[in-house]
């Protein structure tokens, strides 16, 4: 053996940090698209209905991280407390559109999304969180390397917000997500999609929360929920 080569473990452990961006890519979508395709399958369906929660936890968890690691250390803390706040504002949006219906509209949560917090499940906040930061992973993407002002970044993160809503709600009913109590989705539930976006991707951009280039698993994780979701809008 030469005695200046690396011993075999740090050698893989150099390559496993090499790929690591196209391990999670691919795990991401390995993931939504079996989960996709098992529902059109109709198998694992108890399992899937007790793993929605978790899996939104996890994979909301995965995209804040792996933004917070792009950041410097002097950054670092300020995008951590925007995520904090938008976690917080996201429940209490949702407690207070549940509760009232003066947000979206009225509607009420299945019992598909566990756990639950005064009747609000707490993967929600991380499912608002984590689209929050693919959709702008969308508007780097779409803009690539111009470098315009923050309002047009927001613009496009807000849209990407909606789009994604307008094939999510397609499904949420079949999923026993939540329901609508009226006559279909009404139309104020997306403004609001759209504003509330707006202002939390507003600040991050113009205040510099977001790193300039957004981590590749963000329009990644976008794209694979939207497969995942219009999969199972095909049964």
């Amino acid at each position: 053996m030469n005695p200046h080569s690396e011993p075999p473990g740090l050698l893989w452990g150099a390559r496993v940090r090499k790929y690591r961006s196209t391990i999670q890519i691919g795990a991401v979508y390995c993931l939504l698209l079996a989960g996709g395709f098992w529902h059109l399958l109709g198998v694992f369906q108890p399992a899937m209905r007790g793993l929605a929660g978790p899996v939104i936890l996890l994979l909301g968890g995965v995209i804040i991280l792996e933004y917070a690691g792009t950041l410097t250390a002097t950054r670092r803390p300020v995008f951590l407390v925007w995520t904090v706040c938008v976690l917080a504002a996201g429940y209490l949006v949702e407690w207070i559109g549940t509760h009232t219906g003066a947000i979206f509209g009225r509607y009420a949560y299945g019992e598909t999304l566990q756990p639950m917090l005064a009747g609000v499940p707490v993967a929600m906040s991380f499912a608002w969180a984590g689209m929050l930061l693919a959709s702008y992973g969308v508007a780097n993407w779409v803009l690539g390397n111009r470098m315009p002002g923050w309002l047009l970044r927001a613009l496009i993160t807000a849209a990407a917000m909606v789009v994604f809503d307008l094939l999510l709600e397609q499904v949420a009913v079949s999923l026993h997500y939540w329901h609508w109590l009226g006559d279909g989705v009404p139309l104020r539930n997306y403004a609001a999609w759209f504003l509330m976006s707006f202002i939390a991707a507003g600040f991050g951009s113009r205040y510099r929360v977001f790193p300039a280039k957004a981590p590749a698993l963000a329009k990644h994780f976008y794209l694979a929920q939207i497969l995942y979701f219009g999969l199972v809008l095909l049964k």
